[in-house]
């Protein structure tokens, strides 16, 4: 079986004024998705909820954020997983 939780992908990234956030749950769970800057600090939680499995797709607006690098990260039950976005204005 695959991962419980995975990112498939963060589209386009670079993103100027928004990025879709694709990622995937194997089975019903808590989901926290938070958006973290580079010195580690959370900046912004997009997600946080019970959600069914199946793929699921997130519109997240960067024009509120700072030009840069930021973390992804992704939980659901004990399994995190986590990816790239950089953020151009």
């Amino acid at each position: 079986t695959g991962q419980p939780v995975t990112i498939s992908g963060i589209s386009p990234n670079p993103a100027p004024e928004q990025s879709i956030v694709r990622y995937s749950l194997a089975a019903t769970n808590h989901v926290r998705m938070a958006l973290y800057n580079q010195l580690g600090e959370e900046v912004s939680v997009l997600v946080d909820e019970i959600q069914q499995p199946g793929e699921k797709t997130l519109n997240l607006r960067t024009t509120n954020l700072p030009a840069g690098m930021y973390l992804c990260r992704l939980t659901s039950g004990n399994t995190t997983v986590s990816g790239r976005l950089i953020v151009v204005h």
